[in-house]
């Protein structure tokens, strides 16, 4: 059934007949009733035209403004962008000057969209004169980004291994690690991380050889397009924990070990050995057992060492464990 009024009549297929761009031409004739039509009109001719296509963003992203990008349609002369957060309209933006390549174009909003963790849906009509219809509707999901764990507060590694929050639906990360002097040190792509369930980890190769000082460092995650960056976490490259006792001459079979502190660090490993290098002990001792500057542990149950010659390093904690220190030697007299 057609629609008229004021001599001009109307009528839109039901279902859509998604026309593919190209060129048709339509008639029509009237029903006078009783099954007796009139002659068809002449031809009319219509060229449709391309539909653009959103691309990206899609799926989970971690960018609050996020770079538009969808395919051109050939012989539009703007576009119009809508956004909607659910069945409400968010954003709607006519672009005039997108960014256009051969096949795609793209627009950035000059004023970020501060797009809140929420699930959007978006899509582009493109203008030949006159506005076309909406493409396909793509949909997008925000989410925090990754957010950097360790190396923090201090690292006792020359290369640290970097650990992250991982972030659901992400492709690969990008960190940039930055000197004392906001010096860029290294900016690293990530393609395949190391990840578990909760975060992910990369170690450099080859070797940062990072010298002590401070450093800070933060990443970003990729879903098609790149997300915002994190905050920056800092940290200082120090030595591993100095050893200061027992060393020489010892008089107890159970002495108290003392060494350097490593600020930030929630543990250490203190490995005790023969002068050979056969292993005694190896204990776990829990940051508690630090002051302000320095540590002390008295092992219980006791040692219990016989005379001879001991030798024993340990290492800091810190999201994982660094290098050993170098070993100290004492005899047991």
């Amino acid at each position: 059934a057609s629609n008229c009024s004021s001599g001009e009549c109307s009528f839109a297929h039901t279902p859509s007949l998604n026309l593919q761009p190209g060129a048709y031409e339509w008639k029509v004739r009237a029903d006078k009733g009783g099954g007796v039509f009139s002659d068809f009109s002449d031809n009319l001719q219509f060229t449709n035209l391309a539909v653009p296509l959103p691309a990206t963003p899609a799926g989970k992203i971690t960018s609050r403004n996020p770079k538009f990008t969808w395919i051109l349609a050939s012989g539009a002369t703007k576009y119009r962008l809508l956004i909607k957060q659910g069945g409400t309209i968010f954003k709607q933006q006519e672009v005039t000057s997108p960014v256009c390549g051969t096949t795609k174009c793209s627009f950035t909003f000059p004023t970020s969209l501060a797009l809140a963790n929420n699930q959007y849906t978006w899509s582009v009509q493109a203008y030949f004169g006159f506005w076309g219809e909406y493409g396909l509707f793509k949909t997008f999901t925000v989410l925090n980004p990754p957010v950097p764990k360790f190396p923090a507060v201090s690292t006792t590694s020359a290369n640290p291994k970097f650990i992250w929050t991982k972030v659901a639906g992400q492709t690969k990360y990008q960190f940039i690690l930055y000197d004392g002097n906001n010096q860029v040190v290294l900016k690293q792509m990530i393609a395949a991380p190391v990840c578990t369930t909760t975060t992910c980890s990369y170690t450099p190769s080859p070797v940062l050889g990072l010298k002590n000082g401070a450093y800070k460092w933060k990443i970003q995650s990729f879903n098609g397009i790149w997300g915002a960056f994190s905050g920056l976490k800092a940290f200082n490259k120090v030595n591993p924990p100095a050893p200061i006792s027992p060393k020489g001459n010892v008089y107890t079979g159970n002495p108290t070990f003392k060494w350097v502190k490593i600020p930030g660090a929630s543990k250490y490993n203190l490995v005790l050995q023969t002068a050979t290098g056969a292993t005694v002990k190896s204990l776990e001792i829990p940051s508690s057992s630090c002051g302000i500057s320095n540590c002390i542990f008295l092992p219980n149950p006791a040692l219990g060492l016989k005379a001879g010659s001991y030798k024993w390093r340990i290492r800091a904690y810190n999201g994982y464990y660094g290098p050993f220190s170098s070993y100290m030697l004492f005899t047991r007299k």
